[in-house]
């Protein structure tokens, strides 16, 4: 036997009534939801992509202070080390950083090239120049790195994202 609409009771009828509304009620709901759960798994990715490029710039960081660190510590270059952490350095900054960066990086190689020249041209002898004060020069350039570099790094090394 089929009940017909008289033979509903009212609350049947409501809901038979309601239905296509509740509908699109509860399509728009689920909407939001993947709409609120897709804006979120947004802002995580583009957080985790900062902190990528964060960790990559910081190895890069460290990498860089490597090579003075060595310079600093045998006051002369002729052993290559310091500068070839430069040059590493600065070949995998090459697509992490902006040009004054990198001419940084050509600036601190020059410097380190001239500290090797003086103490070649002193132990030759050489008086053809104050290698002594080419050489202070130099390491004094060499040496501001440990300021100079992080303040040139820090619009590249800031993270927005507070920790809460």
């Amino acid at each position: 036997m089929v009940a017909t609409d008289n033979q509903l009771p009212d609350w049947a009828l409501w809901v038979q009534a309601m239905g296509p509304t509740a509908v699109s009620g509860v399509t728009t709901m689920v909407a939001i939801g993947v709409a609120i759960v897709a804006y979120r798994q947004w802002r995580v990715s583009k957080e985790k992509l900062a902190l990528d490029l964060f960790e990559r710039r910081l190895a890069i960081y460290f990498s860089a202070k490597a090579g003075v660190d060595k310079v600093i510590r045998d006051g002369d270059v002729r052993s290559n080390d310091g500068i070839k952490d430069i040059v590493i350095a600065q070949a995998e900054a090459q697509f992490l950083f902006g040009d004054e960066v990198l001419a940084y990086f050509d600036r601190l190689k020059e410097e380190m090239a001239n500290v090797g020249l003086a103490h070649d041209m002193m132990q030759g002898h050489d008086t053809s120049e104050d290698w002594p004060k080419n050489n202070f020069e130099s390491m004094s350039y060499i040496s501001r790195f440990y300021d100079d570099f992080p303040a040139l790094l820090a619009p590249y090394m800031r993270m927005t994202q507070k920790v809460r």
